[in-house]
């Protein structure tokens, strides 16, 4: 592709006009495009082009964006490419929601889960498809609620409890996932307590900056720190995500970082989230502190802000 612009509404342009001419020209030849090119289309055009309209706040584009790509990517497979259509649906919903179209927000989540849910199924390792699906179902639990469908609200937020909760954040479910929406009616009470177990906002999440491998040179990359339950590997999933799409590796050093720091936490009944930050603010204030001893030694990764 040619050099893309920096700023939103130039950059949104340029995708714009590059979603157009491959819908309308890719599929008019002899020659289809392959696997990889869709692949590539789907995250690196479709996705940044819905992100951009967001930003823009621009609901009519990313709707004439998603209606576009759907059906160059509906039949598509590629981890890769299902999650840059499946994100470019999630940014579609999140603009619905806020605007109260209710109804159209919940067609583009559940499209966002019929995209993205069997192609992780294959590939469950990939962290970013997991999100894809898990922030659709927590959408619709949300849509659910401002509807009065509350059976299909239970379903919702059992299947994010399922995917996510107890994944990223260790959440005890008790009971709640034995519920059965659609035979018997949930109680006031039990439709609390799980609105209460399914609002993210006390779970937390760190968008962090470390050092990675890619293709022998060492950049930095975007990694995600939640309370996931021990002894799992924190960076697992994401780290076989980068090997697998990107073939980069996050050193060993910093994935031990994290594990100990995960031992700790558990060892101590702590929240690993708070763990990370206190440890790498200290980290950080000794890089500071020694080169302003003139030792530019390194240390651990740098924290990033969540934005």
């Amino acid at each position: 592709m040619d050099e893309i612009p920096k700023n939103d509404e130039a950059a949104l342009g340029f995708y714009s006009k590059a979603l157009k001419t491959f819908s309308e020209r890719a599929y008019s030849g002899d020659e289809s495009p392959n696997s990889t090119q869709v692949s590539y289309f789907l995250q690196e055009v479709v996705k940044r082009a819905a992100n951009c309209a967001e930003r823009l706040n621009e609901i009519d584009k990313v709707s004439w964006i998603v209606r576009l790509a759907y059906p160059i990517g509906k039949t598509h497979t590629g981890t890769d490419g299902v999650q840059g259509l499946a994100t470019a649906f999630g940014v579609h919903a999140t603009m619905l929601k806020k605007v109260g179209r209710y109804q159209e927000a919940i067609k583009a989540s559940r499209t966002v889960v019929e995209l993205a849910e069997p192609v992780w199924k294959k590939a469950q390792w990939h962290w970013y498809l997991r999100a894809n699906i898990a922030g659709a179902y927590l959408k619709l639990a949300d849509l659910y609620q401002q509807t009065g469908d509350v059976a299909n609200e239970v379903e919702a937020r059992q299947a994010w409890i399922r995917l996510w909760g107890t994944h990223q954040y260790s959440i005890d479910p008790g009971g709640l996932l034995q519920l059965d929406p659609t035979r018997t009616r949930a109680s006031a009470d039990e439709v609390r307590r799980l609105r209460e177990l399914t609002d993210e906002k006390k779970y937390g999440i760190k968008k962090l900056r470390i050092s990675a491998d890619l293709g022998g040179i060492t950049q930095p990359i975007t990694v995600y720190v939640t309370n996931v339950p021990w002894p799992k590997d924190p960076l697992e999933d994401q780290a076989h995500w980068l090997e697998q799409e990107r073939g980069g590796k996050i050193p060993e050093d910093v994935r031990e970082f994290f594990r100990k720091l995960h031992k700790i936490a558990h060892d101590q009944n702590v929240s690993f989230i708070d763990l990370v930050d206190n440890a790498l603010r200290a980290a950080s204030e000794e890089k500071k502190n020694s080169e302003q001893k003139g030792d530019k030694s390194s240390v651990t990764p740098q924290k990033q802000r969540k934005q």
